[in-house]
């Protein structure tokens, strides 16, 4: 490996340098206590530029790697090799038994992560879960089925007539809800949350459901889910996707990336699932023993 490469522990100051390498921004994990992310500086004394990124989440039971890229120049040359080496070197001084690598349907058309399943799969992420299911259909199409003719509920209320501070009050007690479902935590993307197709639902002044919605490139990312009945999480949906196709036509399209199984079932419900995303899972102990080996 060349001597010319610097790994360095990001902040958030330094998000602004490796976004274009981010296309679903993940970065924004580290203004989360338990996101990190790894850059990689080429440095040749005369010239620097960042050339790849990790980004991962990490708890007592795992360590997540959320994203990972090189820029196509520099492959081949070991560093996607050092930056899991990193990775899992934090994994076994934390005592943190696993690392693991989400392979969903969008990285892999991803022009960065093309291949990026078989590429985990050939460095020890051998055990395999499936995880849900990526789901998605056009706006326009969504909006003539079937499935969205039923009108919203009257309980169901839009960011978009919330103060700001209502709306934080609001996604700090949707946080709080143990058994929601969310790609991100709310509090994360208060500030890039679509207010107009953001809807929360409410009966008797009580929170049923909550649907959030951010914008990812070409696509409607819900980022949080919660409903406490089917009838609820229904309407939620409904609202905003008929909220989506009013504000956006046919400019862009709704993604679900559903990795609860109750999330699933209800995503499937009403939008076709493409194609099912499977969890990657390495073993700290077999690192070790590799690393003992000398054959990682």
């Amino acid at each position: 490996m060349s001597d010319n490469f610097r790994y360095v522990r990001l902040k958030t100051e330094d998000v602004s340098f490796f976004d274009f390498m981010d296309p679903f921004e993940k970065l924004v994990l580290l203004e989360q206590y338990y996101g990190f992310a790894i850059g990689v500086l080429f440095d040749d004394g005369e010239t620097i530029e960042p050339v790849g990124v990790l980004v991962g989440t990490a708890s007592e039971e795992q360590i997540s790697v959320e994203w990972l890229v090189v820029l196509p120049e520099y492959q081949y040359q070991g560093i996607g090799e050092e930056l899991l080496r990193i990775t899992f070197e934090m994994a076994v001084n934390g005592n943190i038994p696993e690392v693991c690598v989400a392979i969903l349907p969008d990285v892999t058309r991803e022009k960065f992560a093309r291949g990026a399943k078989e590429y985990f799969e050939e460095r020890l992420f051998t055990r395999k879960e499936e995880i849900g299911a990526d789901t998605y259909c056009q706006l326009l199409d969504l909006a003539s089925s079937k499935s969205l003719k039923q009108a919203a509920e009257d309980s169901l209320e839009s960011f978009s007539d919330m103060t700001g501070q209502q709306v934080r009050e609001c996604i700090e007690k949707l946080s709080m809800i143990e058994n929601a479902t969310y790609s991100y935590p709310p509090e994360g993307f208060i500030s890039k949350l679509d207010p107009d197709i953001c809807f929360v639902s409410k009966k008797n002044g009580k929170t049923e459901g909550a649907f959030l919605v951010t914008q990812m490139g070409d696509f409607l990312l819900p980022v949080y889910y919660y409903a406490k009945n089917i009838d609820a999480g229904m309407g939620l949906i409904k609202a905003s996707v008929a909220a989506a196709v009013d504000k956006y036509g046919k400019s862009k399209d709704v993604l679900v990336m559903a990795r609860q199984p109750e999330t699933v079932a209800l995503a499937e419900k009403l939008l076709c699932v493409l194609e099912r995303g499977e969890m990657l899972i390495a073993s700290v102990k077999e690192y070790e023993k590799e690393k003992d080996d000398d054959s990682y």
